[in-house]
């Protein structure tokens, strides 16, 4: 059985399970409640917890104002040495995610077990003052462009492929009726 320790009464609230940051997500993640998603995720990198997992279990809507904290906080997360694990049990959710390519660049799993299977309860950070002044440069890349992965790797974009952000947008609005 998994024990967990409330630790925030807040809309994504900050547990730890078996001593790693959970944030909780609520039923949609848009533009109103983003901030907040992205003040959660930056409590649960807090005190050296460089991978953290993101439950989306009762998320049923996410627009891209939502999947852009997402990337943002996995790209903090990787530069700090650790990385954003989600928790995606919804076909229509995962489908979105799959749609804007964050499927492929951020690591998902059908339930809170499977994202602590090997996840590290703290990471040692590696400093950005350690950092030669090129991975400087790559690190704040990383972290300044969270949507744009073709700036970061070159390799990956796909000619005729439609921007990340309208995909999402045309994909997720299609299918909420929004």
């Amino acid at each position: 059985m998994v024990t967990r320790e409330e630790m925030s009464d807040a809309a994504f609230p900050l547990e730890f399970v078996r001593g790693v940051p959970v944030v909780t997500a609520p039923g949609e993640i848009d533009i109103s409640n983003a901030a907040a998603l992205a003040v959660a995720l930056l409590e649960a990198a807090a005190d050296g917890h460089a991978t953290f997992v993101v439950d989306l279990t009762r998320t049923r809507f996410c627009d891209t104002a939502g999947l852009n904290v997402l990337v943002r906080g996995h790209k903090r997360a990787l530069a700090e040495g650790g990385e954003l694990r989600l928790v995606i049990p919804s076909v229509p959710v995962l489908r979105a995610f799959a749609v804007a390519g964050i499927d492929r660049a951020i690591p998902h799993f059908a339930t809170i077990d499977e994202a602590l299977a090997q996840t590290p309860a703290v990471v040692i950070r590696v400093r950005r003052r350690n950092l030669s002044p090129e991975r400087r440069i790559l690190a704040d890349l990383l972290v300044s462009h969270p949507l744009d992965a073709d700036a970061c790797d070159p390799g990956s974009s796909e000619p005729g492929r439609q921007g990340t952000a309208g995909a999402v947008g045309a994909q997720m609005g299609r299918k909420s009726g929004r």
